[in-house]
């Protein structure tokens, strides 16, 4: 890890570089409501990439750091973690690998306001690492200002949008008879469904870094309607979590799993 460390460091560039924020990154946001009432509402935050760069996940893999949402406010607000909406892609390199996103990456927040009839306003400071051949840290900040008012003054569009995306980013589902076993080096992956068909194309992203092999092929075997995948895990692990957290990602899907690992 110290090594992957210094590594990714040696490949940042100066701040004074001539490639700015909008050359890379672009940040563009949209908000559920106009106006509040009280309700929760949601604050949709858009990065556009240029093409060939790539930014990351909530689990970037061997190198890289997520992208981080800090808001600042005076209210008296509920703000939730971001809610990772969109499906990672897997990025080799060398041996290894990154889990992120090229082209776009979608990351919203919740907003449950506790104020009663004051005007919400806050301050949202986003940053990121965006990587090609070398690594920029980038930010920006984006000023919101929410104005109470006691009927709901909704954008449609924006609402349906982003419940669209909540709606259908990577939930929890209890996969059949599921459980998580240790055989070497690996962890092996059974349930009693078939996700896929015929087809093998399935993919384990952990959310916990420093504890799998990210380059490492996953081998999946289809039994009938069982599924075995095994998930090689990093030589220098420092531990074993309790449970097997994460996303499995298959047909332009992915589903949410928490399996107890037995050891």
């Amino acid at each position: 890890m110290i090594i992957l460390i210094f590594f990714l460091s040696s490949l940042f560039l100066s701040a004074d570089e001539t490639v700015g924020d909008n050359d890379l990154v672009k940040v563009t946001s949209k908000t559920s409501v106009i106006t509040h009432n009280r309700d929760k509402f949601y604050i949709l935050f858009e990065l556009n990439i240029k093409d060939e760069w790539h930014t990351y996940w909530r689990n970037p893999g061997d190198s890289g750091l997520p992208t981080d949402i800090k808001i600042e406010t005076d209210n008296d607000l509920g703000i939730s973690d971001i809610i990772w909406v969109d499906i990672p892609e897997k990025i080799p390199f060398l041996d290894l690998a990154n889990y992120g996103f090229s082209g776009k990456s979608n990351l919203v927040i919740e907003i449950n306001p506790d104020d009663w009839r004051k005007d919400i306003t806050l301050k949202a400071k986003i940053s990121w690492l965006v990587c090609k051949e070398e690594c920029i840290p980038q930010d920006t900040i984006l000023n919101f200002t929410i104005p109470y008012q006691k009927g709901k003054n909704i954008d449609e569009a924006a609402k349906e949008y982003i419940k669209n995306l909540v709606q259908n980013r990577p939930q929890e589902k209890l996969l059949n008879n599921a459980m998580a076993t240790i055989s070497e080096d690996n962890i092996i992956l059974e349930f009693h469904e078939n996700l896929n068909g015929e087809s093998k194309d399935i993919v384990f992203f952990p959310y916990e870094g420093g504890i799998f092999s990210h380059g490492a092929k996953q081998s999946v075997n289809l039994i009938n309607d069982i599924t075995m995948i095994n998930i090689p895990l990093d030589e220098f692990r420092i531990e074993i979590p309790e449970y097997l957290e994460g996303i499995l990602v298959y047909d332009n899907k992915a589903i949410e799993i928490k399996v107890k690992i037995k050891k």
